[in-house]
């Protein structure tokens, strides 16, 4: 009987703790929800078309949100618990060293996802455009290929250019060239587009030619502009936000 009586008062005292949790759960269901209407309702206030994805509750008060629009592109905001403040999440400075890896953990989530959307996008416009590709074989047989995407204008491209080269000793290198910095570098891409060829030297030279700070070279090679045009508007639309981008693949 006892032993009846002792069942009986675990299994309560188990109801009890379940029965707990699930308002718990059903709390912060309700408060997550509230939240995310509110973080919504500053996002159409102000004009900014993303979707409230994604929730993440922090400490001190504060909730990393995932944003996102209708192409797929990502970003990130804080939110107070509350939701009657949203922030963007650029140097954020801490003493609290669980929430700076929480956060860290986070940013890093969603960039390897932003990430394989554009590098899956960037990749299928090399394929569409492959008759735009300057490709450089690597000096032995290999599966590996760099693709990257490439500005005349850029200094960091120049330096990537310099790099080929090395790239070569044990890879392949497909490039695309775009115009994202101005008339001039769209300029400098569609002279790429009508003078390239299956020469890869001859490329190179050509490269080489352009890749250089003057802007006032005399570009009279116009027939590929339109074309130069397109290939710049399809990748920066992918979500790249800088040049060089470089994909790598084992093919």
């Amino acid at each position: 009987m006892q032993r009846l009586i002792m069942l009986v008062v675990v299994f309560a005292l188990n109801l009890h703790a379940e029965s707990g949790i699930i308002k718990s759960l059903q709390s912060q269901f309700e408060n997550n929800s509230t939240q995310r209407a509110k973080i919504q309702s500053i996002l159409q206030k102000h004009g900014i078309n993303f979707e409230v994805l994604e929730v993440h509750n922090l400490t001190h008060g504060l909730s990393f949100v995932v944003v996102g629009d209708k192409e797929g592109h990502k970003n990130s905001l804080f939110s107070t618990n509350d939701g009657e403040v949203i922030f963007h999440t650029q140097a954020v400075f801490s003493l609290d060293r669980a929430f700076d890896t929480k956060l860290e953990t986070l940013h890093q989530e969603l960039y390897e996802e932003q990430r394989k959307r554009v590098d899956s996008q960037v990749l299928e416009i090399f394929k569409n455009y492959t008759d735009a590709v300057i490709s450089f074989k690597a000096k032995t047989a290999s599966k590996k290929t760099f693709y990257i995407v490439s500005d005349p204008n850029c200094p960091y491209c120049h330096k990537e250019l310099e790099r080929l080269p090395i790239l070569l000793e044990d890879a392949n290198v497909k490039m695309l060239v775009v115009g994202f910095l101005g008339e001039n570098s769209l300029q400098k891409a569609s002279v790429i587009l009508e003078k390239r060829g299956a020469d890869e030297k001859a490329n190179l030279v050509l490269l080489q030619q352009l890749y250089t700070k003057d802007k006032k070279q005399n570009l009279s090679y116009q027939k590929q502009l339109e074309k130069a045009l397109q290939i710049t508007r399809a990748l920066s639309d992918s979500g790249i936000n800088g040049v060089p981008y470089i994909i790598e693949r084992d093919n």
